[in-house]
């Protein structure tokens, strides 16, 4: 064992507040299944993990479940989490692990970690991207010499080290293995660690449907939000208000008629009238008229103003949402043209061609 590294790791990663557990470090010079320095945890504070993270690698590393350990630990201490699972990946998280499972034994034994299933968590997991404070990068692979390129670029911004070849560790990690690095609780980067991820508590595989729609419909959660509810949006609120003004302008400006049809002579005389009949003089006609003008010149503005203020609320969004999209294409562009877009882009198209 590498003392200098085991005092290193020890003390970079040794904290006097709340964190969250997820991993053990890797020692190159330990012998072949001894590695994992098992009295050293590699952990998290809560209070940094309010930061922004990033979990990378090529397919098949261990990503997921890398996720499904941090939003397991997570809820454990009563932080509710939350993950756009769009493939169902961590659906385990809804139900306990299974202790008896050889691999997580395994594990288990080699980290010194004790592995006590839980209950339903609080909630859901979740994570990702930009402004990295949190940092998980499973094992990256060079196909290519573009791909060997930007592992040495990836390579240039990680905490330096005396211990090991970054550019070689991060070539061979195994599945379930890392180099990790988080900021400490006075915002300085930990020590890169090569760090065997420790198992979530809850199964690793998917939950199968049927099992997955019963937790949700007996979870505490369904009461609240099972429930569909399709508010009236801003849209269909402005477009009522102007319906409704160009309704009373319409019915303003219809053709006056007598109350009980009357009408006036011809020739602008004085008002005719049939027997049964209500007319109007002259200048009642006239005062009507006015006050019903007046009343379109009112319904004519409101809707006049409703417009403009749906006009006003359209070009907001529209320049919200041009602002979004030129961001997203910088940050994208950004993403693609590094070694971790290199991978998540292959890791992508793997599972989309089904190759692993």
């Amino acid at each position: 064992m590498n003392q200098a590294f085991h005092d290193a790791m020890a003390q970079g990663y040794a904290l006097n507040e709340p964190a969250i557990p997820i991993g053990s470090p890797l020692d190159g010079e330990a012998a072949l299944g001894e590695a994992a320095l098992g009295d050293v945890r590699v952990q998290v504070s809560l209070g940094v993990l309010n930061r922004h993270g990033l979990i990378a690698g090529a397919t098949g590393t261990g990503k997921t479940k890398t996720i499904q350990l941090l939003a397991g630990e997570l809820s454990k201490t009563g932080v509710p989490v939350f993950v756009t699972d769009i493939k169902g990946d961590v659906t385990g998280l809804g139900a306990p692990g299974d202790a008896t499972n050889p691999r997580v034994i395994e594990c288990c034994q080699q980290l010194s970690w004790t592995f006590a299933p839980s209950q339903t968590p609080t909630d859901i997991p979740a994570s990702v991207l930009a402004q990295l404070g949190n940092r998980f990068q499973h094992a990256l692979r060079a196909f290519t010499p573009q791909d060997a390129d930007n592992i040495k670029k990836t390579v240039q911004t990680f905490p330096m080290t005396s211990f090991f070849d970054v550019g070689q560790e991060i070539q061979q990690l195994g599945t379930g293995e890392a180099l990790v690095t988080v900021l400490s609780p006075n915002g300085v980067p930990t020590p890169l660690a090569p760090t065997r991820i420790g198992p979530p508590d809850s199964p690793m595989a998917a939950l199968d449907p049927a099992t997955f729609q019963q937790l949700v419909a007996t979870g505490s959660l369904s009461a609240k939000y099972s429930a569909t509810i399709d508010r009236q949006s801003a849209h269909e609120i402005i477009t009522a208000r102007i319906q409704a003004a160009q309704a009373a302008a319409a019915q303003a400006a219809a053709p006056v008629a007598s109350a009980g049809g009357g009408g006036f002579a011809p020739g602008g005389g004085a008002p005719t009238a049939t027997p049964g009949q209500v007319t109007m003089t002259q200048a009642e006609y006239n005062r009507q008229a006015r006050d019903q003008e007046r009343a379109a010149a009112a319904a004519q503005k409101a809707a006049d103003q409703a417009q403009r203020a749906q006009q006003r609320a359209q070009a907001q969004a529209a320049a919200a949402q041009k602002r979004e999209e030129t961001q997203m294409l910088r940050t994208g562009t950004r993403l693609v043209t590094s070694s971790v877009g290199q991978s998540l882009i292959r890791g992508v198209f793997g599972t989309l061609f089904g190759k692993h």
